[in-house]
């Protein structure tokens, strides 16, 4: 069977109220090869009350599509580290408070379609 296309879905749910962008790899964890990176992700700040306090986490999605070449490298990957970065660039949220508590919860799905034919 042929992998004609490859989305990697990425389903986020944020406790911090600053902006996060994610950056993964995919690589081989035995030989340490990195087989491909994929574009930055940026996940949304969680909103925060008028004395700086999370109101509620932020949630989102979003979907990469794989070139041929990733799909073709994906069989050998076994690994995806991630790595983030946080930052804020908006006024509204510079007196943010983070508490010790805060999480990021991710999830990560492939979509594939499969030509069944070969």
């Amino acid at each position: 069977d042929q992998i004609l296309e490859a989305t990697l879905h990425f389903d986020y749910r944020s406790e911090l109220p600053l902006e996060v962008q994610l950056r993964t790899q995919m690589i081989d964890t035995l030989s340490k090869n990195v087989y491909f990176e994929l574009e930055p992700l940026l996940l949304n700040p969680a909103p925060i009350s008028d004395i700086g306090e999370v109101t509620e986490p932020v949630t989102g999605r979003m979907a990469i599509s794989l070139t041929k070449d990733e799909i073709t490298d994906l069989a050998d990957v076994n690994g995806i580290p991630f790595e983030l970065t946080i930052s804020t660039t908006d006024a509204e949220n510079k007196d943010a408070k983070i508490s010790a508590n805060a999480t990021i919860e991710l999830q990560v799905q492939v979509e594939v379609k499969i030509d069944l034919d070969e």
